[in-house]
């Protein structure tokens, strides 16, 4: 099912909810720009970053996909108005990115991404469910300086889960759970190369309030940003390392443990690997975790491979038996570094869905149609 490699577009996705066989429908929806709800995380500085973005993927036409129904169902395929707008919203994000680094937009320094691919595959359990979006990208970032001077290169691995229940309209997929992801995925590339090359310090004080809005009674969608954040800006700071470990531990709210989770891999503390280990073997007495939902343990084997773990297939709870590709994808992705590969029957359907997207986005821009 997943042995012909990206021919057409370089994001898709799966479903297993079925629907009525009707002709391929395409969403154009911009996404929206996420901001994370802290200070800068690190110690001001004058460096100015300007950022520039290349989007490189084999075909730059959809942001998100689904097959419903099986080999033989629709895909719906997820565009923006403009083929370029990916590359405009990734700019912005690692503008984010720049200014909670305490960093800000100049000319000292060129960063530029380049997407090289990324590949959001999803399921749908109902109408009434959820959209699962589990994403796996690589971006390379090239930091140069004012002369033009190439400081550094890297590539950056990057892999999310998320999830969105569309109420009124399925553009919330994208608004939601596909901006979330990119957003984070720019966040990441960003900070790893900065860091590498600048090896900003810490700001204690605003970590410090950040760590004060991740109590149950705040939104869970941005304590999980906030949480992400924590994991690329709290190394080595103990008051991060106690607060996630509690979270992991105890936190009755999947959003909140999933990414205490996957931050203690960020920050490799190799305390959360016995936790981890134990809660996929079931352990009793670790907060609301459960070892069923594809989600939950995504996240987990997720936090051991970035703690270094290379068997995570032995990992696996026996319970999980719904959807089990799911994590048998990010274990792939983790072994490989590509992301999983689409079927025969979604790049044909895919294929399909350009001719309308490309109708439809004459529409938009007033272009005549040929």
């Amino acid at each position: 099912m997943r042995e012909l490699a990206i021919k057409f577009a370089s994001v898709w996705v799966l479903s297993s909810f079925a629907i009525s066989p009707i002709a391929a429908n395409v969403i154009i929806s911009p996404l929206v720009d996420v901001a994370p709800e802290t200070d800068p995380l690190f110690v001001p500085s004058e460096k100015g970053i300007r950022v520039e973005v290349k989007d490189e993927r084999p075909h730059r036409d959809f942001i998100g996909g689904a097959l419903f129904g099986g080999e033989k169902g629709v895909f719906l395929g997820y565009a923006t108005p403009s083929e370029d707008d990916l590359e405009g919203y990734v700019r912005r994000a690692a503008d984010t990115a720049v200014r909670t680094m305490g960093m800000k937009s100049g000319d000292d320094y060129l960063l530029e991404i380049v997407i090289r691919a990324f590949r959001i595959d999803m399921y749908r359990l109902s109408g009434f469910s959820p959209m699962n979006c589990m994403a796996y990208g690589i971006l390379e970032t090239r930091l140069a300086a004012s002369n033009g001077e190439v400081l550094r290169t890297d590539d950056v691995r990057v892999a999310f889960y998320d999830r969105t229940v569309p109420v009124n309209s399925m553009k919330e997929v994208a608004r939601e759970a596909l901006s979330r992801i990119y957003s984070l995925a720019t966040w990441q590339a960003t900070v790893a190369t900065l860091r590498a090359q600048f090896q900003p310090s810490p700001d204690a004080l605003s970590i410090e309030a950040a760590l004060e809005h991740l109590g149950p009674e705040h939104n869970a969608i941005p304590a999980r940003l906030t949480i992400f954040w924590l994991g690329l800006a709290g190394q080595d700071n103990e008051a991060v390392t106690r607060d996630l470990l509690a979270i992991l531990r105890t936190s009755e709210h999947q959003r909140m443990h999933q990414a205490a989770a996957q931050a203690l891999g960020m920050l490799e503390v190799a305390e959360a690997r016995d936790d981890i280990v134990s809660i996929l073997a079931g352990t009793e007495g670790y907060g609301g975790w459960d070892i069923e939902d594809n989600e939950q343990v995504w996240h987990l084997l997720h936090a051991l491979a970035l703690l270094g773990e290379k068997d995570l297939a032995d990992h696996i709870p026996d319970s999980l038996v719904k959807k089990k590709y799911v994590v048998e994808d990010l274990i792939t992705f983790h072994t490989t570094g590509q992301p999983p590969e689409p079927s025969a029957a979604e790049v044909e359907k895919a294929e399909k869905a350009h001719v309308k997207l490309v109708k439809k986005r004459r529409k938009i821009s007033g272009e005549p149609s040929p």
